[in-house]
């Protein structure tokens, strides 16, 4: 039935094919137009899409290294000042250790240290060949903790402590790694991962032996050699981390050179190493990177070494988007840091380094290697940090007397355009003490901060008494970027009673108080004790003026020889 159905379908279709066609025909002839004037035009051709195939962009893992991480004490070492008194004064707190580094470590792809100690309960100290300075390390196995607050993926174990309570010792420490989600690699151990579908295995080697009784090196070689190739035909990338090399030396001996071009060879793609606690430098090596000493980083075993520098070591590295094979290594960057957050003595808190310390530090590690960082890179990672103090501290209330006439000099000396600037070192303090005044239900106010040497030149020029005012030569601390002046205003932005106006340059600024009622005197107190407590310092002349307590780290600024930063790095 279907096909009849469709027979009756064409035949019909065909014959009202037939008649239209006449028709069309009669038409041309009765208009006049003959089959040779009929125009004719080609069917218009379609443009054939072109298919091209997606290229899969590529992919960027990037990978932070330091070094030594002790988290622990020493059986001879007293309480005071050692782990665990610092872990006691702030309050049991993971944390704190970390806490000025965890969100560069939590930004990056992959964050690898030295672990240089075992996290363990076990009360029998190995014995170790004598060399006459033998230590034996530990902490706790909740002391993992410390490590995945501070953001730190991986772990090298392959060191000259990690079995300085033994097997039982270094079996709890896997096991406490393992209940806190840090990888480790080290001795019989490799590590192995997946980034972003990039594998990457990681090994470890230790010069020394595990109980300091050394080993041959072309044995250590052939390990190397052994391993590094294995996990080479089952990963995208290789690292390698060493312990080795002379404590307190800047410079690697020939063992470690050897070591570091053997895995090289063998199919390493980075090379960094440990034990020296001191800074040493950098080669590329094969176009390879070798660290050959990271030097101290999160380290209880010493309460106050004399050299406080490190730096976290930082490597981008592009892989394709289609096979995943590697593709280059961008130019290493280097982020000085000393391991205290304070100068007095090591807290264990590694802090990123401050102002003229960020070029001291890069310039150390240059002088030490063979592969150079550009003058230039070291200039521009040198240049002044400053932060938008209103996206930066969003209860901050800004009035920035020197944008209008409320001045010494009566008239604005900022643009109209101008914005609360600060370097991030002393906004971060500045930050501290503002949440501390909220806390009271108070906020700042910022009558300055960062003050440009343009308009530092037009205040020396302005002013009648120059007393108060740097010469632009020398410098105020406002064109440092470190100093504000400020005062208090409650929630809803109503100033509290002071001693005296901004800029008033007579004895009632002063911190005598001896004009001021018994309110001001109060608030000004309040104002300084808490700005003290964030890191500031203040003067007898001005009540509203603070310094960081860091200033002579900082350069003078000069106009517009700095960059606005959003994040701390």
């Amino acid at each position: 039935m279907r096909v009849i159905v469709l027979a009756k379908i064409v035949l019909r279709t065909s014959v009202s094919l037939a008649l239209l066609a006449l028709m069309v025909i009669c038409g041309h002839y009765l208009w006049g137009l003959g089959p040779s004037k009929v125009p004719v035009e080609p069917a218009p051709s379609l443009p054939k899409p072109v298919q091209t195939a997606r290229v899969p962009a590529d992919v960027v893992i990037k990978i932070s290294l330091v070094g030594d991480v002790l988290i622990g004490t020493e059986f001879r070492f007293p309480y005071e000042h050692y782990l665990e008194d610092v872990l006691q004064r702030v309050d049991g707190d993971y944390g704190y250790f970390f806490a000025n580094v965890a969100p560069i470590f939590a930004a990056d792809d992959l964050t690898v240290a030295n672990l240089e100690n075992p996290l363990t309960t076990a009360t029998r100290r190995e014995e170790k060949f004598d060399y006459g300075r033998n230590f034996w390390f530990k902490g706790r196995p909740e002391y993992a903790q410390i490590l995945a607050a501070g953001h730190v993926d991986v772990v090298n174990l392959a060191n000259n402590h990690a079995y300085d309570y033994g097997v039982e010792g270094y079996l709890d420490t896997k096991a406490a790694l393992d209940r806190h989600g840090i990888g480790y690699f080290g001795y019989e151990d490799v590590y192995e991962t997946e980034i972003k579908g990039v594998r990457i295995g990681m090994a470890g080697f230790n010069e020394f032996g595990a109980f300091e009784q050394g080993v041959d090196l072309e044995e250590l070689k052939t390990e190397i050699r052994n391993k590094v190739q294995w996990l080479k035909g089952r990963n995208d990338l290789v690292l390698v981390y060493f312990h080795w090399g002379r404590e307190y030396s800047y410079e690697p001996t020939e063992r470690q050179r050897a070591l570091a071009y053997a895995a090289v060879d063998a199919g390493a793609d980075l090379v960094a190493g440990s034990h020296p606690h001191v800074i040493q430098g950098v080669e590329r090596y094969r176009d390879r990177y070798i660290v050959y000493s990271l030097g101290n980083f999160c380290y209880a075993g010493h309460k106050n070494p004399e050299d406080k520098d490190t730096f976290i070591y930082q490597q981008e590295i592009v892989f394709s988007g289609v096979d995943r094979s590697l593709k280059e290594f961008r130019e290493p960057y280097y982020l000085p840091c000393y391991i205290s957050s304070t100068r007095e003595r090591n807290n264990f808190q590694p802090t990123p380094a401050k102002g003229k310390d960020i070029v001291r530090i890069l310039q150390k590690i240059n002088e030490l290697s063979d592969y150079k960082l550009a003058e230039e890179t070291i200039r521009e990672q040198g240049k002044a940090r400053l932060v938008k103090l209103q996206e930066y501290i969003p209860n901050l209330v800004i009035d920035l007397r020197y944008a209008s006439s409320h001045n010494i000099v009566g008239k604005p000396l900022y643009e109209p355009e101008y914005e609360a600037l600060l370097r991030l070192e002393t906004a971060q303090k500045l930050k501290r003490a503002s949440d501390l005044f909220n806390e009271q239900g108070l906020r700042l106010k910022l009558w300055d901060g960062y003050r440009p040497a343009s308009v530092q030149l037009q205040l020396w020029e302005n002013a009648e008494d120059k007393t108060y005012f740097a010469h632009p030569a020398k410098g105020s601390k406002h064109t440092r970027g470190c100093a504000v002046d400020v005062t208090l205003t409650d929630w809803e932005g109503n100033e509290l009673d002071m001693p005296s106006d901004f800029d008033d340059m007579t004895e009632k600024a002063t911190r005598s108080y001896r004009q001021a009622t018994p309110a001001q005197k109060q608030n000004a107190q309040l104002l300084e004790r808490v700005m003290q407590e964030a890191g500031f310092r203040s003067i007898q002349l001005e009540w509203w003026h603070f310094e960081d307590t860091d200033w002579e780290l900082f350069d003078l600024i000069e106009d517009g020889d700095y960059v606005i930063v959003t994040e701390p790095y």
